[in-house]
């Protein structure tokens, strides 16, 4: 199996016979894994940028440094880049996403509970793993044999076989540029109790929501309560569109304190009052024509791409149960 690092390699090299500047562009797009820091990766292509084989040869001698380098591994790091408290790693929910299919002792590839929101249907054709990510496509097509209400969009779902609670889940992804959505979110029921964690939910390309990030909590079902939805809601405005480049995304899932980040800074937090059920993590694209419009079929295919997700627990607080798959 290849290196982490070689793969922005391969990808940049299959660029070269669409020229030059798409060769260097397409390298500098993909996530940087080196050793070296992406700057360094840069002042050091730049300067052989003129010449296409100076250029490939520098990219040769990069990627030897890198295979006969004792220090880079395939594992994905182990620490928490949260700065208080103690953790361990999650492996249950953990998944660099390196190979070339989606590894089913982890995760479903669609819902198996829903099909998705009408008129989107989640489709398995539609999840991928290459290139060392998750991809979730959304299109514009009509499957044949499709259940009454979905039609003209397919889109994708990714579920976790095992249930989540307290932990820091982190992601670093890119959302689809349509209106079709991006997310990731924790949710159960099992008819006696029904809520729902959404880190966030993203409308791409959908008119004042390009760089809004839309997070919220759900309570379908409580014994206490019985069937009372209710939601509390909150948006941040990122400094940049959402569509366009790869961020870190994290929950901090506490059992008295709710916490968003993107790229490691808190962007809103609550207290958890009603989240102390196991969670399946989720990731999904819905159509959402009420919010953030059905999509423009020309700009589909779109996709929802996923470097990796991280999951950690504390391990000086009370013990979570072990992650379980649900019955």
């Amino acid at each position: 199996m290849f290196l982490r690092g070689v793969r922005p390699l391969v990808v940049a090299l299959a660029e070269v016979e669409k020229g030059q500047d798409a060769f260097f562009n397409r390298l500098l797009e993909t996530p940087s894994p080196f050793l070296l820091t992406k700057k360094e990766i840069v002042t050091m292509l730049h300067l052989h940028r003129t010449s296409l084989p100076r250029f490939i040869a520098t990219l040769f001698i990069l990627s030897i440094s890198i295979l006969l380098s004792e220090d880079i591994e395939a594992a994905p790091p182990t620490e928490c880049p949260l700065d208080h408290g103690e953790w361990e790693v999650v492996g249950a929910t953990t998944d660099e996403f390196e190979g070339e299919t989606l590894d089913s002792e982890k995760w479903h590839p669609n819902n198996p509970k829903w099909q998705g929101r009408q008129p989107g249907f989640f489709s398995s054709n539609n999840v991928e793993v290459r290139d060392g990510m998750l991809h979730l496509t959304a299109r514009c097509e009509n499957l044949p044999d499709l259940p009454e209400g979905y039609h003209t969009f397919t889109t994708a779902a990714v579920k976790s076989k095992t249930l989540c609670l307290n932990g820091y889940y982190e992601i670093r992804s890119r959302a689809m540029d349509s209106h079709a959505s991006s997310a990731f979110w924790f949710y159960a029921n099992d008819g006696n109790r029904w809520t729902e964690i959404d880190v966030f939910e993203i409308g791409g390309k959908s008119p004042e929501h390009e760089n809004v990030y839309h997070m919220n909590v759900h309570v379908f079902i409580t014994p206490e309560d019985g069937r009372k939805h209710w939601s509390d809601g909150a948006t941040w405005r990122a400094p940049f569109r959402l569509a366009d480049e790869f961020h870190r995304y994290g929950m901090e899932w506490g059992p008295d304190t709710l916490r968003w980040y993107v790229d490691g800074e808190v962007v809103h937090e609550r207290e958890n009052t009603h989240w102390d059920q196991p969670l399946h993590l989720n990731f999904d694209s819905e159509t959402m024509g009420d919010w953030f419009g059905l999509p423009d079929p020309d700009d589909l295919p779109s996709t929802f791409s996923i470097d990796y997700v991280r999951t950690w627990r504390r391990t000086d607080l009370p013990a979570n149960p072990e992650p379980f798959e649900e019955n």
